[in-house]
């Protein structure tokens, strides 16, 4: 299940941004948390696509790690114009710059995006190199980020987008709201802080009542709680009984030997 990063990664149990972590090539001691952008989509793209193993093949599918401006031309991942949620923008300037879309607010348009190692003021750096952008314009050839040069295009890494179109047969929950926490079972742990569950609509595999509270299970042990940011769809009790009815009828027919 794809989730947006929508503030910086927890520093002190995340497997992908955590210094000499299981994904962390490349952050040698405790002083530096991501060294570069090239680094930083490089870990974001394992977090957003839920992976539990270092897919060394995708240093090598996004250019390399040369410049970041190389992805681009370099990259065997799907790529284009399109700005979509979970791709790689990928700049052309100097050196170039990499950042991550995390939200779409048009076809021209980012709502939010994040990155590493890159803010137009210094000072607002930290240690940790992690940077936001909001209401980003995203148009390839002429959206610029100063000091980055012009948008090459766009990578599309296999995220796991599970949201899906409103169906009256199944039970289904809408998000409505940002930063709905993830958990990795019914009141359990949060699933990585930071990240949280996009909005829009999902389909429900299982609920629990825990503590007076309903839980709705969106993916294999990734959990959301009901609140005013969600609206639950139950399963109308008409489409229960016309698939009631469906089910019978077809019981019947296989009875006929038909």
């Amino acid at each position: 299940m794809w989730l947006r990063r929508l503030n910086v990664f927890d520093y002190d149990n995340n497997p992908y941004f955590l210094p000499k972590g299981v994904f962390n090539l490349y952050s040698k001691t405790d002083s530096i948390q991501m060294p570069n952008c090239t680094q930083y989509c490089y870990l974001r793209m394992h977090e957003a696509s839920d992976q539990s193993v270092r897919q060394t093949k995708w240093i090598r599918e996004s250019g390399g790690f040369g410049n970041a401006k190389t992805w681009y031309d370099t990259t065997t991942l799907p790529k284009g114009s399109e700005i979509k949620e979970g791709a790689i923008a990928v700049f052309d300037g100097t050196y170039g710059h990499v950042f991550y879309v995390e939200k779409k607010i048009d076809d021209t348009h980012a709502d939010m995006t994040t990155e590493s190692n890159f803010n137009e003021n210094k000072s607002l750096r930290d240690w940790h190199f992690w940077n936001k952008r909001e209401n980003v314009e995203l148009v390839v050839g002429k959206a610029t980020i100063k000091g980055c040069g012009k948008l090459l295009g766009f990578i599309y890494i296999p995220i796991n987008d599970i949201r899906v179109d409103r169906n009256v047969g199944k039970h289904q929950v809408e998000v409505t709201a940002e930063y709905v926490n993830v958990r990795t079972s019914a009141n359990g742990e949060i699933y990585q802080k930071g990240l949280y569950c996009p909005i829009g609509i999902f389909n429900v595999l299982d609920t629990k009542v825990v503590d007076g509270y309903t839980w709705y299970e969106l993916e294999t042990d990734k959990w959301i709680r009901e609140g005013e940011w969600l609206i639950d769809y139950p399963v109308k009790s008409d489409v229960v009984s016309q698939i009631k009815a469906l089910a019978n009828q077809i019981i019947s027919l296989c009875d006929e030997g038909r």
